[in-house]
């Protein structure tokens, strides 16, 4: 395939600011947050404007129109490769062949993604409800950590009052004399 057989540099397709279905991903453009097996991750404004540029467009990127629509004057081929290598990392496609996230050799970079369709919401629903679960897992997982913590402190603190508490002994001591009546013997105390 020649580079003159790609599309234009245009977004040749609509996303409508639809979720975008990456393989198991899924980008919320809107907010930017990347769902990837229940988790959220918020992309950088850098990178969630590359993942849409690259998903607007239906078909393979020059790097020269990506360094140009998303860094603009600002952009290097060394940034763009480094983006592309985050982008890969954040999608789980760190291992070659890329599956998602194609190189096209000599010319630029091509996505492998699809517009989550309007019509079937529990696609986004149940990924929403796996997202939620594994959140709310992580919760319960703290506050078990968080008594556990709070439990051995409190613990730890017993031990230390009960070991450098000072002791005290309290001995009764009751004198007679040799010989001395029954009431004239004198108590005493000591405490040592």
């Amino acid at each position: 395939m020649s580079v003159t057989e790609f599309p234009a540099a245009g977004r040749d397709v609509a996303l409508d600011g639809r979720p975008l279905r990456i393989g198991a991903a899924i980008y919320h453009p809107d907010t930017r947050r990347l769902e990837t097996e229940g988790e959220m991750s918020l992309l950088e404004p850098r990178l969630g404007d590359l993942l849409m540029r690259l998903a607007g467009a239906g078909g393979p990127v020059s790097r020269d129109a990506l360094l140009d629509d998303v860094w603009g004057d600002d952009g290097s081929d060394e940034a763009l490769t480094q983006a592309i290598s985050k982008l890969r990392r954040s999608l789980g496609d760190e291992n070659r062949p890329y599956r998602f996230i194609q190189t096209i050799p000599k010319y630029g970079y091509q996505l492998q993604a699809e517009p989550v369709e309007r019509s079937a919401p529990n696609a986004v629903r149940s990924s929403l409800a796996g997202s939620l679960m594994a959140h709310l897992r992580g919760r319960r997982e703290f506050y078990k950590g968080l008594a556990t913590g709070v439990g051995l402190m409190l613990a730890l603190i017993l031990c230390v009052k009960a070991v450098s508490a000072p002791t005290t002994i309290e001995r009764e001591m009751i004198l007679c004399p040799p010989g001395a009546p029954e009431g004239e013997c004198t108590a005493m105390l000591d405490r040592s």
